[in-house]
């Protein structure tokens, strides 16, 4: 296997599992998402599991940018140190927003 390569290994080990077509009609929906990462795609589930009309478009194929050159590892993170967000919003809130992640 080679260890370094331009190409995301997921598309080198797997192919492209699927293809969309583009959007070429007007359409009406209740969501619209741009961006067919992982982010978008997961918002887009569950948006149709809510039962929202529900169209997710992306320049390029789905989950075939940075997307598919990662771990597939999903992090959720805080932009402000937990001692500086407690100066904010309290010991209470801080922490229980970092603990919700």
């Amino acid at each position: 296997m080679k260890l370094k390569s331009s190409e995301p290994f997921w598309l080198v080990k797997n192919g492209l599992l699927t293809t969309y077509p583009s959007l070429r009609e007007d359409k009406k929906v209740d969501i619209l998402i741009v961006g067919g990462g992982i982010t978008g795609c997961l918002i887009a589930h569950q948006c149709i599991v809510q039962g929202y009309q529900t169209i997710l478009i992306d320049k390029l194929e789905v989950a075939n940018g940075s997307t598919s050159a990662t771990t597939a590892m999903l992090q959720y993170e805080i932009d402000i140190p937990l001692h500086k967000l407690i100066d904010q919003i309290g010991e209470k809130g801080a922490t229980a927003s970092y603990w919700a992640c």
